[in-house]
């Protein structure tokens, strides 16, 4: 019992660690962490999940899942009954990432990462402009 408990408080100062550069720990980090706990640390994936979860809240530590579930349930809001997000609604959402991870990103990797969350979730762009509606802004990214 000693040495679960000890694991646990291992494994939390090894996130504090793993975070100390940065405030947002990416989907492959998340994944990482999970694994050594799994592995090193002798947690199941719950009680580590759980702990990331815990450090992450302490430490205000972004994990990148979060952020991508809510930008996610925001798109799947916002767009119309056939899944289209116009390029105003996409800009919300990419502004809404950038303030949830703290500016940390560069905005044309927020633009690729909201992209990748409008994809699995099997959304598409709707046509937009003034005189020639396009796709194109979509496109660029």
């Amino acid at each position: 019992m000693e040495t679960m408990a000890a694991d646990k408080k291992k494994f939390s100062d090894y996130i504090r660690l793993h975070t100390e550069d940065g405030h947002v720990i990416s989907m492959e980090g998340e994944r990482e962490l999970l694994k050594k706990a799994v592995v090193d640390f002798s947690l199941d994936l719950d009680q580590a999940r759980g702990i990331l979860m815990h450090v992450a809240e302490d430490e205000d530590i972004t994990l990148e899942s979060d952020v991508n579930a809510h930008v996610k349930a925001y798109l799947q809001q916002i767009a119309n009954r056939r899944g289209g997000v116009t390029h105003r609604q996409f800009k919300s959402a990419v502004g809404m990432y950038t303030r949830m991870t703290g500016n940390a990103l560069e905005p044309e990797d927020v633009k690729k990462r909201v992209k990748s969350v409008m994809e699995r979730a099997k959304l598409h762009p709707r046509r937009s402009g003034i005189l020639l509606r396009t796709r194109r802004w979509y496109k660029k990214i």
